[in-house]
Protein backbone atom coordinates (compact mmCIF):
# COMPACT_ATOMS: atom_id res chain seq x y z
CA UNK A 1 0.00 0.00 0.00
CA UNK A 2 0.81 3.67 -0.60
CA UNK A 3 2.47 5.95 1.80
CA UNK A 4 0.70 8.62 2.07
CA UNK A 5 2.07 12.03 2.59
CA UNK A 6 0.98 14.83 4.12
CA UNK A 7 2.72 18.78 5.03
CA UNK A 8 3.78 19.05 8.64
CA UNK A 9 2.42 23.23 8.88
CA UNK A 10 -1.01 22.49 6.64
CA UNK A 11 -0.74 23.06 3.04
CA UNK A 12 1.18 26.22 2.09
CA UNK A 13 -0.60 28.78 0.21
CA UNK A 14 1.03 28.60 -3.19
CA UNK A 15 -0.26 25.23 -3.67
CA UNK A 16 -3.48 25.78 -2.78
CA UNK A 17 -3.81 28.96 -5.03
CA UNK A 18 -2.11 27.04 -8.02
CA UNK A 19 -4.72 23.90 -7.32
CA UNK A 20 -7.50 26.36 -7.31
CA UNK A 21 -6.08 27.88 -10.76
CA UNK A 22 -5.73 24.39 -12.25
CA UNK A 23 -9.22 23.76 -11.53
CA UNK A 24 -10.47 26.81 -12.33
CA UNK A 25 -8.89 26.81 -15.48
CA UNK A 26 -9.87 23.43 -16.45
CA UNK A 27 -13.46 24.00 -15.77
CA UNK A 28 -13.61 27.13 -17.86
CA UNK A 29 -11.84 25.74 -20.41
CA UNK A 30 -14.33 22.42 -20.90
CA UNK A 31 -17.48 24.46 -20.39
CA UNK A 32 -16.17 26.96 -23.24
CA UNK A 33 -15.58 23.72 -25.61
CA UNK A 34 -19.00 22.41 -24.59
CA UNK A 35 -20.86 25.72 -25.60
CA UNK A 36 -18.64 26.81 -28.56
CA UNK A 37 -22.00 25.89 -30.57
CA UNK A 38 -23.97 28.18 -28.82
CA UNK A 39 -22.15 31.46 -28.89
CA UNK A 40 -19.71 31.30 -31.84
CA UNK A 41 -20.39 32.68 -35.28
CA UNK A 42 -20.50 30.03 -38.17
CA UNK A 43 -19.30 32.63 -40.26
CA UNK A 44 -16.30 35.25 -39.84
CA UNK A 45 -18.37 38.43 -38.30
CA UNK A 46 -16.96 41.50 -37.40
CA UNK A 47 -14.04 40.63 -35.03
CA UNK A 48 -14.75 37.30 -34.85
CA UNK A 49 -11.82 36.32 -37.03
CA UNK A 50 -10.37 33.27 -35.45
CA UNK A 51 -11.30 29.96 -36.56
CA UNK A 52 -11.80 26.83 -34.34
CA UNK A 53 -12.18 23.51 -35.88
CA UNK A 54 -14.51 21.15 -33.49
CA UNK A 55 -15.89 17.94 -35.37
CA UNK A 56 -16.50 19.00 -39.25
CA UNK A 57 -17.78 22.15 -38.36
CA UNK A 58 -15.30 25.77 -38.16
CA UNK A 59 -16.12 28.51 -35.51
CA UNK A 60 -15.15 31.69 -35.58
CA UNK A 61 -14.51 33.37 -32.27
CA UNK A 62 -12.73 36.43 -31.06
CA UNK A 63 -8.88 36.02 -31.07
CA UNK A 64 -8.22 36.36 -27.51
CA UNK A 65 -10.87 33.90 -26.57
CA UNK A 66 -9.59 31.37 -29.76
CA UNK A 67 -5.71 31.57 -28.21
CA UNK A 68 -7.00 30.60 -24.74
CA UNK A 69 -9.13 27.61 -26.00
CA UNK A 70 -6.16 26.73 -28.32
CA UNK A 71 -3.45 27.02 -25.67
CA UNK A 72 -6.00 26.35 -22.81
CA UNK A 73 -4.74 22.24 -22.30
CA UNK A 74 -1.24 23.51 -22.69
CA UNK A 75 -1.20 25.86 -19.63
CA UNK A 76 -2.76 22.54 -17.67
CA UNK A 77 0.29 20.98 -18.00
CA UNK A 78 2.92 24.28 -16.98
CA UNK A 79 0.49 24.41 -14.04
CA UNK A 80 0.58 21.52 -13.17
CA UNK A 81 4.84 21.74 -13.36
CA UNK A 82 4.47 24.45 -11.50
CA UNK A 83 2.49 22.34 -9.10
CA UNK A 84 5.24 19.99 -9.03
CA UNK A 85 8.13 22.51 -8.62
CA UNK A 86 6.05 23.62 -5.11
CA UNK A 87 6.09 19.92 -4.01
CA UNK A 88 9.57 19.69 -4.59
CA UNK A 89 10.78 23.00 -3.01
CA UNK A 90 8.36 22.30 0.05
CA UNK A 91 9.41 18.77 0.24
CA UNK A 92 11.25 19.22 3.60
CA UNK A 93 7.83 20.14 5.14
CA UNK A 94 6.48 16.73 3.98
CA UNK A 95 5.87 13.80 5.90
CA UNK A 96 4.42 10.18 5.87
CA UNK A 97 1.18 9.70 7.31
Amino acid sequence: MAARLRFKNGVPFSFKLISAIIVLNFIVEFSLLLSLSKFASRFPIGSATYAILRGKNIYFVHPWLGRYLTTGAWVQFVLLAVLILVLVLNRSQLEKD
